[in-house]
C-alpha cells in the first residue's frame, strides 16, 4: 500500500511517541522518513537505517547478483558503477540474465550475440523507472544530469520551479539519488542514473541545444561560487571562449592551492586557439619548476601581451 500521506505519518508519530519503552516497532520503506518525524530522532527515539547502512559490500553484491542470475559480478562487470545500492545490483543481475539467455541462444544461432552491456543497463532504467516518470519530470531531470553537482538554487535556475521538489521526492524514495552533508546541500546521482541521462539527452536533444544548456549550466554554476564545476560544464559544451575566461581568473587561486596539474589538464582540453596570452601567462606560471617550458609559455604570453597594448601583461610575465 502507498503509505506515504500525512495522516499514515501522524499515526506513526504517535505510535512512536506513545510506545512503552520495553517495546520496539519496526518500519520497512522505500521512503526515508517524513519531516515531522525529525524531533523523534533527536530524542533518540527513531533510528535509521538508511543507504550508507544497507548498501552491500563486494562480496554481498556478488554473491546477490549470483543468487539473482547465476553469474558472479566478476563476470556481467558493473560492480563499481552499482557502488552497492540494491536497485543498481538488482539491473546489473537482471542485465545478466538476459546476458545468459543470449549467449545460449547465439549457440544455438551463430548470427545472435549478447547484448551491449550499457545499453541493457540504459534499457532497463528506462523501463522499471525513467519511463514511469512525468514527461515535465523526466524532461527536467534529463537536464539536471549535466550538472556535475547539483544544488536547489542551480537547479531551479537551469529546469524551473519544480526541479527542488522533484529531487526531494526522489531522494527522499531513495530513488538513485542521495543528498549531502545539510551544509553543502548537494544532491548526488548514482552513477548508472547519471551515464543513463547524459546518454539520453545526447540522444534526444540536438548539439546546439546541449551546448547551450551546458554553456547556461556552466554560467549558474560559476555565479553561485562552484568555479570546477563550472569549467567543466563549459569544456563539455564545449565553448573554448567560455571555458579560457573562466580557468583565467580561477588560476590564481588554483595556483596558490598547488594545483597545477589541474590547471594544466584543464588547458590541454582547449584548442590552441583559445591560448590567448593571459592563458599562456598562467601556464607559465604554472611551470616554473620546468625552466623550458615556462620559458616557452611566458613568450607566447610576451608576445600576445605585446600584440594587444597590455602594459600590465607584460610586466607581469617580465617579472617571471
Amino acid at each position: 500500500h502507498y503509505a506515504d500521506h500525512p495522516t499514515f505519518n501522524a499515526v506513526l508519530e504517535a505510535l512512536r511517541t506513545e510506545l512503552p519503552e520495553k517495546m520496539a516497532c519496526l518500519c520497512i520503506s522505500r521512503n526515508l522518513p517524513p519531516a515531522n518525524l525529525a524531533g523523534l530522532r533527536v530524542r533518540g527515539r527513531l533510528d535509521l537505517v538508511d543507504e550508507n547502512i544497507l548498501r552491500f559490500t563486494d562480496d554481498e553484491a556478488d554473491a546477490m547478483v549470483a543468487l539473482r542470475s547465476g553469474q558472479t559480478t566478476r563476470d556481467i562487470g558493473g560492480i563499481v558503477a552499482a557502488r552497492g545500492w540494491a536497485i543498481a545490483l538488482m539491473l546489473l543481475a537482471n542485465r545478466g540474465e538476459r546476458a545468459t539467455a543470449a549467449v545460449a541462444a547465439a549457440h544455438r544461432d551463430e548470427r545472435s550475440s549478447p547484448p551491449n552491456d550499457t545499453a541493457e543497463i540504459h534499457a532497463l532504467i528506462e523501463r522499471e523507472w525513467f519511463g514511469a516518470l512525468p514527461e515535465n519530470e523526466a524532461n527536467a531531470l534529463l537536464r539536471l544530469g549535466a550538472l556535475p553537482k547539483i544544488t536547489l538554487d542551480i537547479a531551479g535556475a537551469l529546469v524551473g520551479e519544480q526541479a527542488p521538489a522533484l529531487l526531494q521526492r526522489l531522494q527522499q524514495r531513495q530513488m538513485l539519488v542521495t543528498r549531502g552533508t545539510f551544509a553543502e546541500g548537494v544532491f548526488h546521482l548514482h552513477d548508472l542514473l547519471r551515464d543513463f541521462l547524459r546518454d539520453r539527452l545526447d540522444r534526444s536533444i540536438p548539439a546546439h541545444e546541449r551546448t547551450a544548456l551546458r554553456r547556461h549550466a556552466a554560467e549558474l554554476s560559476w555565479a553561485a561560487g562552484r568555479r570546477e564545476d563550472a569549467i567543466e560544464l563549459a569544456l563539455q559544451a564545449p565553448d573554448a571562449d567560455q571555458a579560457a575566461k573562466m580557468i583565467v581568473a580561477y588560476a590564481p587561486e588554483l595556483l596558490e592551492q598547488g594545483r597545477r596539474v589541474t590547471l594544466s589538464d584543464w588547458c590541454r582540453r582547449l584548442p590552441p586557439a583559445a591560448h590567448d596570452a593571459w592563458l599562456c601567462y598562467w601556464l607559465g606560471v604554472a611551470h616554473m619548476a620546468d625552466d623550458a617550458d615556462a620559458e616557452r609559455w611566458l613568450e607566447q604570453a610576451w608576445l600576445g601581451f605585446s600584440r594587444s597594448g597590455d602594459t600590465r601583461g607584460r610586466c607581469l610575465t617580465a617579472a617571471r
